[in-house]
């Protein structure tokens, strides 16, 4: 009986890592796409910076996010 608790508890460690490092993978994913806009859109010397909407509702965000965090 306590190899069977023994070995669920290990897969259960295993299924909830797996998932864990998805999640990470998930964010690193988005996250570089969103360097790939933003380096695009502003890092480019030859030409004028454009902002596309998903980069304003980001930097909205967080300029909302910093502000509640000042505010309260």
């Amino acid at each position: 009986m306590e190899d069977i608790t023994i070995n669920a508890f290990i897969v259960s460690f295993l299924v909830w890592q797996i998932f864990n490092l998805a999640t990470l993978a998930g964010i690193i994913y988005l996250l570089y796409r969103l360097y790939k806009k933003i380096k695009k859109n502003y890092l480019l010397i030859d030409s004028k910076p454009r902002m596309t909407f998903e980069v304003f509702l980001f930097f909205q965000f967080k300029v909302d996010y910093f502000w509640k965090y000042i505010t309260d």
